[in-house]
């Protein structure tokens, strides 16, 4: 298991309700479910390595991950 640090912009304690938006994009739009957490203002994605997980899983992860950042850049 492994932390994976965002390239998403430091939050605040009250841009919390960002985590929840992107924990739910990534399971709603994506279908891919990963814990998404505030460490020292910082977002990160916590991954985990299993037999039946396969690298295209993770490309697409770090896929997902690049459009909320670039979405969030936009607005």
């Amino acid at each position: 298991m492994s932390c994976v640090k965002s390239e998403t912009r430091a939050v605040s304690v009250a841009e919390a309700s960002l985590l929840a938006f992107a924990q739910d994009f990534l399971h709603f739009e994506h279908r891919i479910e990963v814990p998404v957490k505030c460490v020292h203002g910082s977002l990160y994605v916590r991954i985990s390595c299993h037999i039946y997980n396969q690298l295209a899983d993770y490309e697409k992860l770090a896929a997902a991950v690049q459009a909320i950042s670039a979405a969030q850049d936009a607005s």
